[in-house]
């Protein structure tokens, strides 16, 4: 039942076709920060990470890590599906997405967490969409590996802001 859900999580991500594109073209570069819950009860708050939006791919990516120990990196790409004007001037808009996430951690062990996310979100552009102010929620389905193996879900908050150049 779990690889079913992972499955099915994974083949709707990849086989999503964009409805709208909104947002502006070139090279989106920005800061996020984020909390999240997850299934196991862990919360956390304040975890930031660095956006990128290139223009030759419509994928939203974002990275962050952590130098502790453990020493942890977070990847996400996320596919816009829908992202539609709410104003006649093209400010605000929402967005629904498709995406994937890993989260990795190296220290006494290894472990990590693959999943399929759902950002749902508002975006406010201002100066001519060459600055972009957004918030989204973000639903998780996937699997975690090491420190106890098996099915994995979250919900996080996103807030950032993009540079579009």
């Amino acid at each position: 039942m779990k690889r079913t859900c992972a499955l099915i999580v994974v083949g709707l991500t990849l086989s999503c076709v964009g409805v709208f594109a909104d947002h502006p073209g070139g090279l989106g570069l920005g800061l996020v920060g984020s909390g999240n819950y997850d299934g196991w009860g862990n919360a956390g708050l304040g975890n930031m990470a660095l956006s990128l939006k290139a223009s030759s791919l419509p994928v939203f990516w974002g990275v962050n890590f952590g130098l502790g120990d453990p020493f942890w990196l977070g990847v996400t790409g996320d596919y816009y599906v829908i992202d539609i004007n709410l104003s006649k001037n093209g400010m605000l808009g929402w967005y629904l997405g498709a995406g994937l996430l890993g989260n990795f951690w190296f220290g006494d062990g290894f472990s990590m967490n693959l999943a399929g996310r759902i950002p749902i979100g508002l975006s406010l552009q201002v100066l001519s969409k060459r600055l972009e102010v957004f918030g989204q929620l973000v639903p998780s389905l996937g699997l975690h590996s090491g420190g106890g193996n098996g099915f994995y879900w979250g919900i996080g908050g996103e807030a950032g802001i993009r540079v579009w150049i």
